[in-house]
């Protein structure tokens, strides 16, 4: 009778052990909500539920949590519940986990809040100045970054309701409303430039690269036309393609000579005040990139690999004027 005794409690104390072992990878989930966790190859550092989420899944996929709780459910079942104790033991350790978890995630969730009321007015004053009054109120902001200062704005009006884009408060503000505005609305950037290209008379061979640097969208909303804005939007031009049937040396030289004269005193108001690069292009190749300087008249040579070898020009200085 003992000898029977014996053999059925040794399995029990072995199962109950390796129970209670199983609970040591949940543990894990209070260190990610205190620490946080760049993710398991690196990445983007996050914080609060969303590391206990993510370090869930991550254990999950390997898989440690799904083998730990089915053999808990298992062994719970068939033998925990039968011992008022170790019933006992187990819903205070499940809360005692649960706690490590809630409390710092809950504190992280209210610091958070606290981050958004202090930065709301400064971040509504910026955007105020930076886009018109019609952007900087009635915004929904959320922390993207705590370390850097970094926030998610949605309700622009700007966006789509779903779309966002971040503000930067770190080193002095900033934000990258306009590389977002071009992901939703990519062929504004297009439009834009053939609006630009509008405004100049140019030779039929010639097209303008154009840079946009800002827009006052001020009253704007996501769906109206988006060619009312193209007279809101700050721009630098940035380069000038020019297409050839046939090129030579003396032609590249009359070509950069011929857009100093004549173009760059239509465009300089609004060209990049350092230099201005010249695309030269033969039969739909790209072959010469010219960088004109404007302080110094003087213009350099480059070469695109296609046209290597056909050119005594490449690298070489052409004095302009």
């Amino acid at each position: 009778m003992d000898s029977k005794s014996k053999k059925v409690s040794i399995p029990g104390i072995i199962g109950t052990v390796f129970f209670f072992v199983c609970y040591l990878p949940f543990c894990y989930l209070i260190y990610s909500a205190v620490e946080g966790q760049s993710g398991f190859f690196g990445g983007v550092h996050i914080e609060g539920f969303e590391s206990v989420w993510s370090t869930f899944i991550w254990f999950s996929v390997i898989p440690v949590f799904p083998v730990c709780i089915i053999y808990q459910l298992i062994f719970g079942i068939v033998y925990i519940r039968k011992h008022k104790i170790l019933k006992t033991v187990t819903i205070v350790l499940v809360s005692a986990i649960a706690v490590g978890i809630l409390i710092p995630c809950l504190a992280y969730e209210l610091k958070k809040h606290k981050m958004v009321i202090e930065a709301r007015e400064g971040i509504e004053s910026y955007l105020a100045d930076e886009y018109g009054e019609g952007i900087g109120s009635d915004l929904m902001i959320k922390v993207e970054d705590m370390e850097e200062g970094s926030y998610k704005v949605y309700g622009a009006g700007v966006l789509p309701e779903t779309s966002g884009f971040e503000v930067y408060t770190g080193d002095g503000y900033g934000d990258n409303l306009l590389s977002t505005f071009n992901v939703v609305h990519p062929e504004y950037h297009e439009d834009f430039q053939a609006y630009v290209n509008g405004l100049y008379e140019l030779p039929s061979n010639m097209e303008l690269k154009v840079n946009c640097d800002s827009i006052y969208f001020d009253d704007y909303t996501d769906g109206d036309d988006i060619s009312t804005l193209f007279e809101r939007t700050d721009y630098k031009i940035t380069g000038i393609v020019v297409n050839e049937s046939s090129l030579d040396d003396e032609r590249v030289v009359e070509i950069v000579n011929g857009i100093w004269e004549e173009q760059m005193p239509l465009i300089e108001e609004n060209c990049n005040p350092d230099y201005l690069t010249v695309y030269i292009v033969e039969n739909g190749k790209y072959s010469f990139n010219v960088n004109i300087f404007p302080n110094t008249s003087e213009a350099s040579v480059g070469i695109y690999s296609d046209y290597d070898g056909k050119t005594s020009l490449n690298g070489e200085t052409i004095e302009l004027g």
